[in-house]
């Protein structure tokens, strides 16, 4: 899942807590089934290539103006 996949890359960041929120059960076990695998260091460098300058990576079209 590319959840899981994000999740995973933020653990990898060196200085980086990544705390998930869910009250989903199916997510909650989605995100403990991260530490079963790892990114490789081509992996990780072209997701994080992805940071634009504004310091987004994605934006979605339902953000609140606020979050833009």
């Amino acid at each position: 899942m590319p959840s899981q996949v994000l999740l995973r890359w933020m653990i990898q960041q060196p200085g980086v807590a990544a705390v998930p929120k869910s009250s989903n059960e199916q997510r909650i076990g989605e995100n403990i089934d991260v530490f079963d695998f790892s990114l490789d260091d081509d992996e990780v460098r072209r997701i994080g290539a992805l940071a634009r300058p504004d310091g987004r990576v994605s934006k979605a079209s339902w953000a609140p103006q606020w979050d833009v």
